[in-house]
């Protein structure tokens, strides 16, 4: 069985799994001699080159291929007030000579190096990282998420990714005139909540995950709560008498 580091995911999807931003948290740390709480953000860097244009100079952004490793450290003192240190000389360049580390301090953004920052900090030997969206975790809180304490518990987690993909299908399906959705998914406790925006008015839609059938069952037959639209519609004194925009 892999030996996990459990990351959150902070930004867009990109190559190879991981994210523009990840996000490292673990209470054993020590700093300045003190035992601290760190936050350590991994961030893909893209550099950006002027070029040419007809209305003038552009930014335009180079390949993934071309980005690097940036780190935001911060950490919290035995008083629990937070100070903040940026451990990066470029904003590409994570100044690894900070903590003499033992390798080039001008990486890539990539799941090897990330790995290789943090198991050279902790002393650790981890094997794998793991990204873990927080809007899916149950029972999430930041204050109790440490990422080398953590228990990942995958059954629960991939129910709630499973039952996202369902509802997210269905609400498409429902407002197929929509060229993007702005719905929002995630776990609060133990239900999956969706909030639907549609034109002035947000159905709050709730599901219990431990009673799956049933929570299937109220997805697949949910409608456009019309009536209520068009009530808030005719409230807000708006004349479009579109359901969604």
């Amino acid at each position: 069985m892999a030996n996990n580091i459990y990351l959150l995911k902070m930004g867009s999807d990109t190559q190879n799994g991981l994210n523009h931003r990840i996000r490292f948290i673990s209470k054993n740390w020590t700093y300045k001699g003190e035992q601290v709480e760190v936050c350590i953000d991994f961030m893909l860097c893209t550099p950006w080159t002027l070029q040419k244009s007809k209305k003038g100079n552009s930014k335009t952004i180079r390949g993934v291929e071309n980005s690097g490793l940036g780190l935001d450290f911060q950490y919290t003192d035995s008083k629990g007030s937070w100070g903040l240190s940026h451990i990066f000389k470029e904003v590409i360049t994570a100044d690894l000579d900070y903590f003499e580390a033992p390798f080039d301090r001008y990486l890539k953004y990539s799941y090897d190096n990330i790995l290789k920052i943090i198991n050279f900090l902790l002393k650790a030997n981890y094997s794998n990282i793991v990204l873990v969206d927080s809007r899916f975790i149950k029972n999430f809180n930041y204050n109790n998420f440490f990422s080398d304490e953590y228990v990942h518990d995958q059954e629960a987690y991939q129910k709630a990714i499973d039952f996202k993909a369902i509802a997210e299908a269905k609400i498409k399906q429902i407002k197929s005139e929509c060229k993007y959705d702005n719905s929002s998914y995630y776990y609060d406790g133990n239900v999956f909540k969706v909030l639907v925006h549609y034109n002035c008015y947000n159905d709050y839609l709730t599901f219990d995950l431990d009673n799956w059938d049933e929570a299937i069952k109220q997805i697949n037959e949910y409608v456009i709560p019309e009536d209520k639209i068009r009530s808030a519609i005719s409230q807000h004194g708006i004349r479009s008498s579109k359901l969604y925009l």
